[in-house]
């Protein structure tokens, strides 16, 4: 069982907060971004 489900289990619905940090990886002029599926946008690792 993950970190997230565990904690849902102890708080139901309330809010749950998480902590996360991202940071940006540059090689030459490109830089490494992630593809939300659920939302299909490209976004810097660990952002919302």
């Amino acid at each position: 069982m993950d970190y997230i489900q565990t904690m849902r289990k102890l708080v139901g619905k309330e809010l749950l907060l998480t902590v996360g940090c991202g940071i940006i990886i540059t090689k030459g002029d490109k830089i490494v971004l992630q593809n939300r599926s659920d939302e299909d946008t490209w976004r810097c690792h660990g952002t919302w």
